[in-house]
């Protein structure tokens, strides 16, 4: 009989304690020691006749050990994990790797420095179930994978919380739960492309979030959208559906939902549904479809005719709206009081009470607040309202401007059409324009479409030769920057990024005919500059124009995103300080609370400021404007004692 494997228990909470069930029931190793401090591990030591240390340092200096499990609070596994590596120890880590990412690279680098085994406590894989899941998927009975949805819905009692860690950062249920079902949907699905991530802890009100949305946007094309919360009481989550761990009743329910062209399939419980094939064409069952629409149907017509507040299952439309407005963190009170009026219209509107006096007052009082907030911005909070969902992109602006009469041109003549640039002629008023901006998306599809506005150089290439055809036919340009920087990837270097941008910029500054750069989002680097070398440069209120995104710089000087605020204040990066540094000719005021909060009043300050702008280039002789905008430029940046 081979001789068993000698393992350590570091941490015996309640990953720990399963640990050291599961080990002191195993043919194949046995219990070397526990490190804990607890009474609880004073006990198990006694129990299972192990030794007990203090620390990891104790227990490193003990003989026989072959491995460890580490099952700390996830703020400590760098410290505990890279110990026992750098002394040639394997090491199970329990989930997820770590709080942060930096520290997250350290145990990884450690690993493989010290040619070391290293792995993460992501069970869930190897379970029959998903196992299965996974041959169907693999089979293509499916079809191509479009979409899935995971829930993880599991309240938690009050005294789970009783360990501080869990209510401190890197402690709360994206770190503790939603790991494993990431790995799980990654594991059935692949390779994650994009992520993007909402989270609340108005619940709990802890440090830690207790409620999160995450959208992922795989490889594959396929998107998943994961929900959780520890703080709603349902029977959607895999602890309650799988039946794995004996602590939880099992709902019967499914947790996973997977969708593809040719069917769908839900786990744990593995029901699904497939299309049948026949030489007509696919058959469906039309009557259930048809009958439940009706039904759907003749509730709304229902609704509409009673209109009583008994209905709870229906929301007015004032709530949707409220529900579906996205709000920043420092917006918070702003969304308190615009509920109130909401919650104040719609009893007004639904019984005989007079709430118009209430009405005003709340309204007053967002003004004033709405006020108080936007009249002391920090750089880092203009750079959030600049990535605001519901600003306004490029050709939101354009169609504005044209009145809908906008003739896109596509395509760099060598490569291909980049969405993530768009350009074309239009009139405001009676006056031709050649418009050119970076695109992003509104909603997942559309962002993948616009390469989150990240341009590649044959977007660049297509900008300049649109900026060419303007030069030839005597017609201004507008150029609209907002992007968070040139795409970054390997193919788009290999097709010449650097010269597409440095190209651009050079061609710009000779161009002969007027230029008009405004910035209405995000001006990240070479980015935005391969398309803002303006003879009138503008930034809008709310906006950034720099060489680095604050998160950027913050990873570069801190090695942690965490500081990314000190570096946004450090950057200089608003349209007060570009224009103090006389790097911009001006700033475009916005409505009261941004861009979103009225578009078509944004949409008409852009308009009169490129009207004036014009106003002052068009006299210019062709000499003159390009001498004019090499002097501006060459003075730019010139230091004097």
């Amino acid at each position: 009989m081979k001789k068993k494997i000698n393992i350590s228990i570091v941490g015996t909470g309640l990953m720990g304690l399963q640990h050291i069930k599961a080990i002191s029931k195993s043919k194949k190793a046995k219990l070397h020691s526990i490190v804990d401090i607890s009474k609880n591990a004073t006990n198990l030591s006694k129990k299972f006749k192990i030794p007990l240390y203090a620390n990891v340092e104790e227990v490193l200096k003990s003989k026989n050990l072959d491995a460890v499990i580490i099952s700390t609070p996830n703020q400590l596994h760098e410290k505990h994990t890279v110990s026992f590596l750098k002394k040639k120890i394997p090491v199970l880590l329990e989930k997820p790797i770590s709080d942060n990412i930096k520290s997250a690279k350290k145990i990884i680098d450690s690993s493989k420095k010290n040619k070391t085994p290293l792995l993460i406590g992501y069970h869930r894989r190897h379970n029959s179930i998903v196992s299965k899941v996974k041959d169907i998927i693999s089979s293509g009975k499916l079809g191509k994978i479009v979409s899935a949805n995971v829930l993880c819905w599991l309240y938690k009692h009050k005294e789970y919380y009783k360990e501080k860690w869990r209510t401190s950062k890197g402690g709360g249920p994206l770190g503790i739960n939603l790991v494993h079902d990431i790995d799980m949907i990654c594991y059935l699905l692949g390779p994650i492309q994009y992520v993007q991530a909402f989270t609340t802890n108005k619940n709990r009100k802890f440090k830690v979030e207790d409620t999160a949305t995450v959208s992922l946007v795989f490889k594959s094309g396929a998107l998943c959208t994961l929900n959780i919360s520890d703080t709603i009481v349902a029977p959607w989550s895999y602890e309650l559906t799988a039946g794995e761990n004996p602590v939880y009743p099992i709902t019967n329910q499914s947790a996973y939902m997977i969708g593809g062209t040719k069917g769908s399939l839900q786990f744990p419980n593995l029901k699904n549904f497939f299309i049948e094939d026949n030489k007509s064409g696919h058959k469906t069952k039309e009557k259930w479809l048809t009958n439940n629409h009706i039904d759907l149907y003749n509730e709304i017509i229902s609704f509409s005719k009673s209109r009583t507040t008994k209905q709870f299952l229906y929301l007015s439309p004032l709530k949707i709206l409220s529900i579906m407005a996205i709000y920043l963190d420092f917006e918070e009170p702003l969304k308190e009081l615009e509920e109130k009026i909401s919650q104040t219209k719609e009893i007004g509107e639904n019984t005989d009470v007079d709430m118009s006096d209430k009405i005003k007052e709340l309204e007053t009082k967002l003004r004033s607040k709405t006020k108080e907030i936007f009249g002391g911005l920090t750089p880092w909070q203009k750079v959030q309202l600049s990535r605001h969902p519901e600003r306004p992109y490029t050709l939101a602006y354009i169609d504005s401007l044209t009145n809908g009469q906008f003739q896109e041109f596509h395509g760099d003549r060598n490569v291909k059409d980049d969405k993530a640039m768009i350009g074309g002629l239009g009139k405001i008023g009676d006056q031709s324009y050649m418009f050119i901006g970076q695109q992003k998306g509104y909603n997942t599809k559309t962002r993948q479409y616009r390469n989150f506005g990240m341009a590649n150089p044959e977007g660049y290439r297509k900008a300049l030769r649109l900026m060419k055809m303007a030069e030839k036919f005597n017609i201004p340009v507008v150029t609209l920057l907002d992007t968070p920087g040139a795409y970054p990837g390997l193919e788009a270097e290999e097709r010449g990024q650097g010269e597409a941008i440095a190209r651009n910029i050079l061609e710009m500054t000779r161009l002969k005919t007027p230029i008009i750069t405004i910035v209405i989002g995000e001006g990240a680097s070479g980015g935005a500059l391969g398309i803002g070398v303006g003879d009138k440069v503008y930034m809008m209120e709310n906006t950034w124009y720099t060489v680095i995104s604050p998160e950027s710089c913050s990873s570069i000087l801190w090695r942690s995103w965490e500081y990314k605020e000190q570096a946004a204040a450090a950057l200089k990066l608003t349209g007060t300080d570009m224009k103090k540094l006389k790097l911009i000719d001006g700033i475009i005021k916005e409505p009261l609370g941004g861009a979103h909060y009225d578009r078509e009043g944004a949409f008409l300050a852009v308009e009169e400021q490129i009207t004036m702008a014009f106003d002052e280039l068009k006299d210019l002789t062709k000499e003159d404007l390009v001498a004019k905008r090499m002097d501006k430029y060459s003075a730019m940046g010139v230091y004097k004692d």
